[in-house]
């Protein structure tokens, strides 16, 4: 039967994965993202470019939703394009072997454990924010893409 600590390690790494998970869920939903991004500016173009223009005061207003949906997606654009990026693997396996050495804790199977495990939540607690951050980028370049859509509709529909 496993000791406590080699428990707590295997749930230090299946928190770990479950983070690795979720960032490239996030990726993988980014592509077709960026498409429906596309697609609704270049449906904006039209009326804001060299299109009919909305004459009724409703498809002025959804002209202007429209408009603000874009701003609010290309700003989330930005800013998840310009996040810091971290390494991929921040946990130097040779270093981490050469401190564990000389802490002696490499002869000691409980002693690993709670080394290891410190040093996972470590790497847990510094990629959660950047997690974070991009799922709200991302949150928020959707609902710049709704905002737009919806915009598009509405000035299609009064307009």
């Amino acid at each position: 039967m496993p000791s406590p600590l080699a428990q707590l390690y295997d749930l230090a790494l299946r928190a770990l994965d479950e983070q690795d998970r979720r960032a490239d869920a996030l990726r993988g939903r980014l592509g077709p993202v960026l498409a429906a991004a596309a697609l609704g500016a270049s449906l904006l173009s039209g009326p804001v470019i060299g299109g009919a223009h909305p004459a009724s005061a409703g498809g002025k207003l959804g002209l202007a939703v429209a408009i603000c949906g874009l701003l609010l997606e290309t700003a989330a654009t930005f800013r998840l394009l310009t996040m810091r990026r971290g390494p991929l693997d921040d946990i130097d396996v040779r270093r981490l072997a050469t401190d564990l050495q000389s802490l002696g804790v490499l002869d000691d199977e409980g002693e690993f454990y709670e080394a290891m495990i410190i040093r996972i939540c470590e790497r847990i607690d510094r990629r959660a924010n950047a997690v974070e951050e991009t799922a709200a980028s991302f949150t928020a370049m959707l609902w710049g893409i709704l905002l737009m859509l919806c915009g598009l509709a509405l000035a299609a529909i009064v307009g």
